[in-house]
């Protein structure tokens, strides 16, 4: 199960290592092309480079790294893992709202081409152009742009 659905949650877990290696938990084989890569679609490239490169240090639970910083690692981190279905949880919480805009949009576009899913859970609207259905929950009642749906 855990080869197919990946999940990357608001408060992601970052191991006290390097960028580098925090990326290469998801894809061993990633070379720094790929790594610089997937970091530049997070919105992450120069920052790492004002850092001193991959090498640069994440700190235990990403202490050395802010709030949004850690989530667009571990999103970078979930796209190089190609999971068939990622689960988003909040996943851009702690990132400006135009950056925001801009990740989510690269989120859903790195699935569809990858034919992958995508179930993304967010406070924040989202594009409706991005997405195939938006589940609503309201007083524990769920409902979709299509049809309601059991709430359990």
């Amino acid at each position: 199960m855990r080869r197919l659905v990946g999940l990357v949650e608001q408060s992601p877990w970052l191991f006290d290592e390097s960028v580098r290696q925090n990326l290469l938990f998801a894809r061993e084989s990633a070379s720094d092309e790929e790594l610089l890569d997937v970091l530049d679609r997070v919105g992450l490239l120069e920052w790492v480079g004002e850092r001193g490169g991959l090498d640069a240090k994440v700190g235990e639970r990403g202490a050395l790294v802010s709030g949004g910083q850690a989530q667009r690692i571990a999103l970078a981190r979930a796209m190089l893992a190609e999971f068939p279905v990622l689960v988003l949880d909040e996943p851009t919480a702690n990132v400006d709202p135009a950056r925001a805009d801009a990740l989510v949009r690269e989120l859903m576009h790195s699935a569809s081409r990858s034919g992958g899913t995508v179930v993304l859970i967010s406070h924040a609207p989202v594009d409706e152009s991005l997405v195939d259905r938006v589940v609503t929950i309201e007083a524990g009642r769920a409902t979709t742009d299509r049809e309601p749906v059991a709430a359990s």
